[in-house]
């Protein structure tokens, strides 16, 4: 799944004969849902005074949504004393590395799910759907720009399956040399389909000119040689552009997953979406709904 971030600050009022007061020390542990020790050892909180104690936890550390526990341990001359507060890492923070085709919101709109408990189990869901549904289809359904990408090629037209190219920044033909060739359009390469996909504006497909020298030590030994592509990937170029029908397909399919007993888990399959199999219903896979309306994005190999 996508790493989901955000930065907790834990605030601690330490009382002594039932006043906020300073304490000679105090130490916090945090721990993930599965009981995982987020620091190595027990931190030091800030002091804020009166008693006030501060510590945050860091949006590189929250990559769990669930139900946290942080440990206060305090110690005030001879005497020792532990609390336990119980804190959540909901679905109101951001996908980071990964955008997922739905949001956790949209997801728990529709039933109207409105406790946290499966807020994990549902983000999970969103990530394992997403790229199937990618994968299924042959497809790059979500952005990512600025991403440089290592091709290998044998003839001078390149599928770039299952990728889908928005635009282009660089082409860079033999990058393992010290000196690689950087092409220019028109003169070096054309995109395909000429114009962009009709329904998407984005690329599948790079054809070289003739004039492109592909021989290589590189490729004299592996019978390939290597292009590397530096541009913006993905049919949409933000999280926002996602048409309403494909994120109404990846919330389908959630929904259905949802539903899933524990006994499916041990029989996963992979499925054709158009499949239905009378014992496990088609299991994990994408449902006929989300299919009806995935199937016009689809790519078939060798087709532009």
């Amino acid at each position: 799944m996508g790493n989901y971030k955000t930065t907790v600050k834990l605030t601690y009022t330490a009382t002594v004969d039932g006043t906020a007061s300073d304490v000679d020390a105090v130490t916090v542990q945090v721990f993930k849902p599965d009981g995982t020790a987020v620091f190595g050892s027990a931190k030091t909180p800030s002091s804020e005074g009166s008693g006030v104690y501060t510590q945050e936890i860091t949006a590189s550390e929250t990559d769990t949504i669930g139900r946290w526990t942080a440990t206060w341990t305090l110690t005030n001359g001879t005497d020792s004393h532990e609390d336990h507060e119980e804190f959540w890492i909901d679905g109101d923070i951001a996908v980071v590395d990964y955008i997922g085709l739905c949001t956790l919101e949209q997801v728990k709109d529709y039933p109207n799910i409105d406790i946290t408990d499966d807020d994990e189990r549902i983000a999970n869901l969103i990530m394992a759907a997403t790229r199937t549904i990618c994968k299924k289809y042959n497809r790059e359904f979500v952005p990512f720009d600025s991403d440089t990408r290592t091709f290998s090629m044998n003839r001078r037209v390149l599928d770039l399956s299952p990728y889908d190219l928005r635009s282009v920044t660089s082409i860079v033909i033999h990058p393992e040399t010290s000196s690689p060739t950087t092409l220019t359009v028109t003169d070096d390469y054309i995109l395909l389909p000429v114009g962009g996909e009709p329904d998407t504006g984005v690329f599948k497909k790079i054809q070289l000119s003739p004039n492109v020298d592909l021989t290589s030590d590189f490729g004299g030994d592996y019978g390939f040689i290597q292009i590397q592509i530096n541009g913006a990937w993905g049919i949409w170029a933000t999280e926002s552009a996602i048409p309403d029908d494909v994120r109404w397909a990846c919330i389908q399919t959630v929904l259905s997953w949802l539903d899933r007993q524990s006994a499916d888990i041990a029989a996963v399959v992979n499925v054709d979406a158009r499949e239905v199999l009378p014992s496990l219903g088609g299991s994990w896979s994408i449902p006929n709904a989300s299919h009806q309306i995935l199937q016009r994005y689809e790519r078939f190999n060798g087709i532009a």
